[in-house]
């Protein structure tokens, strides 16, 4: 009767343990996917950025244009003030495109941060199985030693 204790005893620590490895497997999936997810995200915030930096120089191309026309029909020199005015409307587009690439990188930044962490947390939970199935180990075999073989009680 003993040994049918002690082998059940066994099994229940192997499957408690083989259920430790399976949701740390899970669980290190799921940050990898996370990860995975955010690493695009971090792409998209990158292509975004620069197709809005360049609907900003398009649009500056085009105010610019209009600019010169309105001197032109007016005919207005493009030199002293008007020429000011095209330069300081040519540096505002550049800062503002300037902006958009810029934004765009702060929140690519901020999701491949968000996929270090994903990846931290992936490798964390290998570490973590190790520990959780030695002490499924450690407890079973206490609990599957015979009666009177156990520790010496004080």
């Amino acid at each position: 009767m003993c040994e049918w204790t002690l082998a059940a005893s066994a099994l229940s620590t192997l499957a408690g343990a083989a259920g430790q490895i399976q949701r740390g497997r899970e669980q290190a999936a799921l940050y990898r996917h996370n990860r995975a997810l955010a690493d695009r995200q971090a792409l998209i915030a990158e292509q975004r950025a620069r197709a809005e930096a360049a609907r900003i120089r398009e649009e500056g191309a085009g105010l610019l244009g209009r600019q010169r026309a309105g001197f032109a029909r007016a005919g207005v020199a493009l030199e002293g003030t008007p020429l000011d005015v095209l330069g300081d409307t040519a540096a505002a587009v550049d800062r503002d495109a300037r902006d958009a690439l810029y934004r765009g990188a702060l929140r690519a930044d901020d999701y491949r941060t968000r996929a270090a962490r994903e990846d931290f947390r992936a490798s964390a939970v290998g570490s973590r199985i190790g520990v959780g199935i030695g002490t499924s180990l450690l407890r079973g075999s206490g609990s599957a030693q015979p009666p009177g073989r156990g520790p010496v009680a004080r």
